[in-house]
């Protein structure tokens, strides 16, 4: 899988996203000798890696927003189901990961209506692609089986 979009140079933060994109679920022993053949002390990688996990988790809208909110239960659930597309599915962590995504985002309209304006918004793109009234969609993505799909283009 090329995931070079996800690097930023030759950062160790880009070795460590690399490693993890390429490497799902790895092992402890795994991490260490991606720590050794990359010349970084196994501690200091997983002090790096809490940075990681940290800066997702305590970052965002919801964290920065006032915690007296009162979400919509249904747009949360909502918000469950949509953000499900950026995680592994079959980590257990991945329910967690997408409720912390759809509260950033809740976070931005006082807890209500982001999923609702978000599938209202997908549905109107779907019926611009589909009624071919719009060349820049028809460069950019192509159509298989009713579906849209994003053009891979090569460098």
């Amino acid at each position: 899988m090329n995931n070079n979009i996800l690097l930023l140079g030759n950062t160790l933060e880009s070795k460590i996203i690399n490693f993890f994109t390429n490497n799902s679920n790895p092992s402890d022993k795994q991490v260490h000798k991606f720590a050794e053949n990359n010349g970084i002390n196994k501690h200091k990688l997983e002090e790096e890696i809490y940075k990681f996990l940290s800066t997702f988790l305590c970052g965002g809208k919801y964290q920065s927003s006032s915690k007296n909110l009162i979400y919509d239960m249904d747009e949360l659930k909502m918000g469950d189901r949509v953000e499900l597309e950026h995680v592994d599915k079959n980590s257990s962590y991945a329910k967690y990961i997408a409720r912390r995504i759809a509260l950033d985002h809740l976070a931005e309209f006082d807890g209500k209506y982001y999923y609702t304006a978000l599938d209202k918004s997908e549905k109107d793109l779907e019926t611009k692609m589909e009624g071919g009234n719009d060349n820049l969609y028809k460069k950019k993505y192509i159509k298989y089986k009713n579906k849209y799909f994003k053009a891979k283009c090569s460098q």
